[in-house]
């Protein structure tokens, strides 16, 4: 069953993704590797959430972790991606998940990816915005 209204898609190099953005930019990041822009590309890197040695777990023992979109190397700094709908979609677990990402992993640079809307596309038949034409 799908949280959102994602609609899966494959990226150029046969990756299933969740949604179109992130398929679209899987090939973006592919092109950025082929043209040396960034290095060691990973899709969907795990990290695990452990603090003071001990590895954090929900109540029914499942380890609790981050599984980030994408992974790579620019400039010498470890970048991690996160391709995100509007801010309206947000799951309530991920202001909790990126605080514990970025307390953990200090030396990464998480990155949320929230795709432009189009120029001129309402989301709600009939809805214009306040002040659009005056």
């Amino acid at each position: 069953m799908k949280k959102w209204k994602a609609k899966k898609a494959y990226c150029t190099s046969g990756h299933k993704h969740d949604s179109i953005s992130e398929a679209k930019r899987c090939d973006e990041l592919h092109v950025m590797l082929a043209a040396g822009e960034i290095e060691d590309l990973i899709v969907w890197p795990q990290f695990w959430f452990v603090i003071n040695g001990i590895q954090v777990k929900h109540d029914n023992g499942r380890r609790l972790g981050y599984l980030a979109d994408f992974g790579y190397v620019q400039y010498g700094r470890e970048v991690v991606e996160d391709v995100k709908g509007s801010k309206a979609v947000d799951s309530r677990d991920w202001p909790i998940r990126k605080a514990l990402f970025k307390a953990l992993f200090p030396t990464h640079d998480l990155r949320e990816i929230r795709p432009e809307r189009r120029k001129g596309v309402t989301r709600r038949p009939g809805h214009t915005k306040i002040g659009a034409g005056e």
